[in-house]
């Protein structure tokens, strides 16, 4: 019988394997619970208020493509670190995340709801306080992403994992609760808001928990390499997130209430087969 199942220990033993199934499952569940969001509110609030609410959301996700590269170059410092041994560079790294991106975070997120009349405006959307609430969720998520990329860097899959999952779960249940106890879209993006604050408490905490009290070093940044490193990541970035989801805007500004909200419910369909493959 050992015989029969070695080979599955063998397999589960690997750490490729244990690690790629972790992040699969994560990647699985943040799509899933991201689905029922957008699935559930939609019933509720309708096609007009829907198309209001997946233009908000193309915002958000093109806004993302800053931190998407800061975090991929994030990743690949940490885990130079780690591969050092280096604890006192990734406790300076994890410091300096925290300093200066907490004062960026900071200042997109004033300079995000100041721009909030001109959002509202360009989307043809009533309710500013809803758009309010986008924005600040903008400028809260350039932070989270940079921070949770330490784990991935390190290989501290379960707690990438558990700080990705937690930020989709509360976003879906809070961001549900809320539309369906009555407060409709502002609801939506109250919710989401504050999963998204939640989460990020919860990375910071996690991350200063584990390098706190390690004595840091100074950290020098090769600027001419990270130009180099960051150009190609950049141009791919920004030309696949704006294939994604720049149209969702522009449709929602030229077009009606109804077919803004058709067009970005089939949009939202089309990208399934891209998040299957993601968790690569």
């Amino acid at each position: 019988m050992r015989r029969l199942f070695a080979p599955f220990g063998e397999f589960f033993a690997s750490d490729f394997i244990r690690h790629g199934l972790l992040v699969f499952a994560a990647t699985m569940s943040i799509n899933v619970f991201g689905y029922a969001f957008h699935f559930a509110i939609s019933r509720k609030i309708g096609v007009e208020r829907y198309g209001a609410l997946s233009a908000l959301n193309a915002v958000y996700m093109l806004s993302l493509v800053v931190s998407t590269i800061v975090a991929t170059v994030v990743v690949k410092y940490a885990a130079e670190f780690r591969a050092l041994d280096d604890r006192a560079h990734l406790a300076a790294l994890v410091r300096g995340l925290a300093r200066y991106g907490g004062a960026a975070a900071a200042a997109v997120v004033v300079a995000c709801v100041a721009a909030t009349p001109a959002v509202a405006a360009y989307l043809k959307i009533g309710n500013v306080t809803v758009v309010a609430c986008a924005m600040a969720l903008v400028g809260i998520s350039t932070l989270t992403p940079s921070l949770r990329a330490v784990f991935q860097g390190v290989e501290d899959f379960r707690s990438f994992a558990v700080s990705a999952v937690m930020e989709s779960l509360l976003k879906a249940v809070l961001g549900i609760g809320l539309v369906y106890a009555g407060y409709g879209l502002l609801g939506a993006f109250a919710g989401w808001l504050a999963g998204a604050a939640i989460t990020l408490a919860y990375t910071l905490v996690a991350l200063l928990r584990r390098f706190g009290a390690v004595p840091d070093a100074a950290l020098f940044i090769d600027f001419r390499r990270l130009a180099t490193t960051m150009a190609n990541v950049t141009v791919a970035t920004v030309f696949v997130t704006s294939m994604s989801y720049a149209d969702v805007i522009v449709v929602k500004h030229f077009a009606d209430a109804t077919t803004a909200g058709l067009y970005g419910a089939l949009s939202l369909t089309g990208k399934i087969l891209f998040f299957l493959v993601g968790f690569v």
